[in-house]
Formats: structure tokens, sequence, C-alpha cells
């Protein structure tokens, strides 16, 4: 990325030289095999996994859209398209006081009581549970924890939607009508996607991007109830000029005077794409 802005005061940079805090995430794969390294599950159970998700994306497939051959919904890309990390900086001023009020909300003992614990610090992976701004029922703004990944039947969670197709997606449009939060994040990881002479895309370097200024990226999301307790997946776009030699998605930022109007229920959502942050500035990432 030789020539991408990279400003002097780049907080990713910040966390590097005083330590990353240990992430408190369960990983259900380590807890079940404790001495088995990922590699060498990967290389034990790829056959397996590679036959589990054709079975689910055509399952998904069906439950989309029933009776439609050939439907362009692919459940695999919808959840690749980001590489889902991001990462919250405790001491990030312009967040501080979501991260201090998500644990006094009453859903966050029961996440706890249900085994997930509300994360507001370190970098944050997939079905964490975490803070989110979205309209309380008086229609006020509010700080709820929701955890990541909406469950669509026959298939693993879903993390991402996309933003061109939210509206009409029966796995989201309800969300997209109504039911839309905002994810603070002090910044988001993504890796660089190489394609090989195979035509496989081959994954390489990770960065971590954010506003430019120093600004936290607020994400857009979609929520809704799963068990009584909510859940949400993160909306993403075309990427930026910059962006698109990384990566063919981003994720869809607002700025934080928009994050009150994109929350409301009564607003078109449609109407703020045009107000996504596009100035980003990265830097390679350990």
């Amino acid at each position: 990325m030789d020539g991408f802005p990279v400003p002097p005061d780049f907080r990713y940079r910040s966390v590097l030289e005083r330590g990353r805090p240990a992430h408190a995430g369960d990983d259900p794969f380590l807890r079940r095999h404790p001495a088995m390294d990922r590699g060498r599950r990967a290389k034990i159970f790829a056959p397996f996994d590679a036959l589990k998700g054709f079975r689910e994306a055509v399952a998904a497939r069906e439950a989309e859209d029933p009776g439609a051959p050939g439907s362009a919904y692919c459940p695999e890309k919808e959840r690749d398209s980001v590489c889902c990390r991001y990462y919250i900086e405790k001491d990030d001023p312009e967040i501080r006081d979501v991260l201090t009020a998500v644990n006094r909300s009453p859903l966050a003992d029961r996440f706890l009581r249900a085994g997930d614990a509300v994360l507001t610090d370190g970098e944050i992976h997939p079905t964490a549970v975490v803070p989110t701004v979205a309209s309380s029922r008086d229609g006020r703004p509010c700080v709820f924890p929701m955890k990541w990944g909406f469950t669509i039947p026959g298939i693993r969670p879903v993390f991402n939607a996309r933003v061109e197709t939210a509206s009409v997606r029966s796995s989201f449009r309800e969300a997209w009508e109504g039911h839309r939060c905002a994810i603070p994040a002090s910044w988001y990881f993504e890796w660089k996607h190489v394609p090989s002479a195979s035509g496989r895309t081959r994954v390489t370097d990770k960065y971590a991007i954010q506003p430019a200024g120093g600004a936290a990226a607020w994400l857009c999301g979609l929520y809704r109830l799963e068990n009584s307790l909510p859940h949400f997946v993160v909306l993403t776009r075309e990427p930026t000029e910059a962006l698109r030699e990384i990566h063919d998605r981003m994720p869809l930022i607002l700025p934080a005077k928009y994050v009150h109007d994109w929350i409301n229920p009564l607003a078109a959502p449609e109407k703020m794409l045009d107000l996504a942050v596009t100035d980003l500035v990265m830097e390679k990432a350990d």
C-alpha cells in the first residue's frame, strides 16, 4: 500500500507500543480440543468442512427463496464479504461513554447467564457480545449489548449483510426497515486478498483501518432478537478505490453525527448511504 496516508497519531500504533490487551473471548473449538492447534484441525477436517459448506449453501438458498433455482443468494459470500474483526480501545474518548454504559444494561446480565460476557476492550471476533447503540422503545438512543451474528436455519451464523441487497433479502429486510444499530470501533481489520495463479484468492497482510483524523469507526449494522436476545450483523459496501487494493468489500461506516439518524426507525436508511465515511487511513497490523 505504498503512498497510502498513515498519520503519526494513528491509534493502532499507540496500542502496539503499550501492549495489546488479552482477548477475553471464548473459543469453542479450543475448549473442546485444547491439545489440537488450528493448523492440524484444518488438515484433518477440511474435506468434511467443504462438504458441509456445500450442503449449507444449498439449504440456505432454498430457505431464502424456495422453488427458485439459480438464486443469487450465497451465504458463504455474504459471510466472507469482510474479514470480520475490529478493535475496541477502552480509552478511546469518542466511545468511552458507550463502553461504560453497556454493563449497566440488564441485557448484560442476561448474556452473562447465557455464557457470554460483554467485551469492551481488545480485538473483537464474530459471535462476541459487544456494545452497540440502537433506538429504545420510546425512540431514544440507548446502549445495548448485542451478539455478533444472525443464525439462519441450515447454516452457520452470518456476520455481514450487503447493503445493496439487505432491503430485499428475507433474512435482513425487517431489520433494514426498522431495526438498525451502530457498532462503535476504534478501527477495523482487513486482510489483503491477492489472486493466485490457480484463480483462488490468497490472503496476505493484515491492516488496521480507521477514519482519517483519528475518529472512531461507527460501523452500521442491523439487529434482530434470537431467543429474546439481540443479535446483529455488520453492513458492507463497495470499497473506496484505495481500499480496493486489499479487498472488494468494506464496512458501511457513518460519521458520529449521523449515528442517531441511522438508528431512528422512522428514517429512510437508503438516503443515508451517500453520507458514509470514505476518507480512511490504514497501517499494517501484527
